[in-house]
């Protein structure tokens, strides 16, 4: 253990960290992010988890397939039981974007080129 950690709860406490797991991520054909959509959505306490977490994945490879698209990424918060949907688009907000639109200003890329394909499974 460094310690590294500790200036952070000197000066603000022990701060709650938020986890969430990726249940997939696709790369869409775009190449420069404009804007990013985040949309968050409970899972209902009677859904069946295999259906909901399955349709998200289908949801989220369709997603990445779309016009503009740089990635899409689909999470579970496992705290909370929500879904956090995540797209990097060319496109500007318009209807058929769902969730809050966050316009990109820069946008570190390390992996990107690494993420599967919205053509392949």
């Amino acid at each position: 253990m460094s310690g590294r950690y500790k200036v952070v709860t000197d000066s603000f406490g022990r701060a709650e960290i938020h986890t969430a797991f990726a249940l997939d991520t696709r790369r869409g054909a775009a190449q420069h992010a404009r804007f990013v959509f985040k949309e968050e959505l409970p899972i209902p306490i009677d859904a069946d988890l295999v259906t909901v977490l399955g349709a998200e994945i289908e949801r989220n490879r369709e997603a990445a397939k779309r016009p503009g698209s740089v990635a899409a990424v689909v999470g579970i918060d496992p705290k909370n039981w929500s879904l956090t949907r995540i797209m990097l688009t060319e496109d500007e907000p318009d209807s058929e974007l769902a969730g809050v639109a966050y316009e990109v200003l820069y946008l570190a890329r390390p992996e990107l080129d690494a993420l599967p394909p919205a053509t392949g499974r």
